[in-house]
């Protein structure tokens, strides 16, 4: 078993990239193959709705699977570039970029989604930031569509918790309700890139590697009480929907 880092709280600078990004760079090629075609229904709802030829930005884009709406432009944005290879390697527009600063014109983008993204922003001036970002890029009246693991009634959660998989962080650490270490097990054939805190695992006579990532579990009108924050979205715009085991939230821009 490898030796595992010591754990940094969340109030230090480098939380997030030692339980995101370095994680998602160890695990992108497994990530990537069980990511590659499904498409969650209220997203592909929320880009079917868009009027034929809307330019869309995908913020935390991943392996682009939401990028080949054909009658969009879309342009998506991730952190971690194995993620993109992918995304690139289907032809999609994919660029590096991290949510926090996306390198884009201000009230330029007809739509955009950020799926699953920010509940792995650990701290409630990140999160406003990122809805900052997508709010800044959105051109007046321009829609927005995200999605966010929730905490309520959620069976991943409950299982998890039960054999360990899923552990809450202690205020110890500076967690705070709803913060979450959520284990990634690497099947064997992507074991080539490891980040520091990965430990070694039995699993049916085979090594495996565990991996550990951060989450946000948010309930029900925390994701509203974000956007109040925010400038430039619409108040009244803003719904929230709950819908397997996810939050959704969809704001519109001040027109």
């Amino acid at each position: 078993m490898e030796a595992k880092e010591e754990n940094v709280g969340l109030s230090n600078a480098n939380f997030e990239e030692q339980y995101v990004a370095d994680v998602y760079k160890s695990i992108s090629h497994h990530f990537n193959s069980t990511r590659r075609q499904h498409k969650w229904l209220l997203v592909r709802n929320f880009l079917d709705s868009l009027d034929f030829g809307s330019t869309v930005i995908d913020v935390g884009c991943g392996n682009g699977k939401y990028l080949d709406f054909p009658n969009l432009h879309m342009f998506g944005f991730d952190l971690t570039e194995d993620l993109l290879f992918h995304a690139q390697k289907l032809g999609a527009s994919a660029h590096k970029a991290n949510c926090l600063s996306v390198p884009v014109r201000q009230n330029h983008f007809c739509a955009a989604i950020c799926i699953a993204v920010i509940h792995h922003l650990s701290s409630v001036e990140n999160r406003i930031q990122a809805l900052t970002q997508i709010a800044r890029a959105l051109a007046p009246g321009g829609r927005a569509c995200l999605c966010c693991w929730a905490f309520e009634n959620n069976p991943k959660r409950i299982k998890g918790e039960k054999n360990g998989n899923w552990r809450p962080i202690p205020p110890s650490e500076g967690g705070c309700p709803g913060d979450y270490y959520v284990d990634w097990h690497l099947d064997e054939r992507y074991t080539k890139h490891r980040v520091k805190e990965a430990q070694e695992l039995p699993h049916k006579g085979r090594e495996r590697v565990r991996f550990t990532r951060y989450y946000h579990l948010f309930i029900e009108n925390e994701l509203k009480e974000l956007c109040s924050h925010v400038e430039d979205i619409d108040q009244d715009s803003v719904e929230e929907v709950f819908d397997q085991d996810n939050w959704y939230l969809y704001f519109s821009k001040q027109k």
